[in-house]
């Protein structure tokens, strides 16, 4: 352009009119380029919203099946509580003839149970 400015003869109209439309070009483009430009900046923002979205909702999701969980765990643990507590109630007594009972139902048992037994007797 510097070159331009510097020669001797003046400008034509032609020159002028040349200029003119690659001046006129060039902003065109520069539009087309900023209209791009935000474009993509919008369809960036869309795109980061619609994945923030689906995040959101993902860790939603995730927290429902946490809290879930919990309370399963909770349930679990009063019911195991509640059946240690029932456990306990029960008379070491009847642990005892329980136990008496199933050693006499096998018979290897039943005959080592027989055994102490005659011993217990003499």
């Amino acid at each position: 352009l510097d070159v331009e400015l510097n020669r001797p003869e003046p400008f034509t109209q032609r020159d002028v009119d040349l200029r003119v439309q690659k001046a006129r070009m060039l902003r065109d483009t520069f539009q087309q380029f900023s209209s791009r430009i935000g474009t993509l900046k919008e369809s960036v923002e869309d795109t980061i919203a619609k994945e923030l979205d689906r995040f959101l909702t993902q860790l939603d999701q995730i927290g429902k099946i946490d809290r879930k969980r919990r309370e399963e765990s909770k349930k679990l643990k009063s019911l195991k509580k509640d059946e240690e507590t029932n456990a306990a109630n029960v008379t070491p007594v009847i642990c005892q003839k329980r136990m008496m009972a199933e050693i006499k139902q096998e018979p290897l048992d039943y005959e080592m149970f027989a055994i102490n037994q005659i011993t217990l007797r003499d």
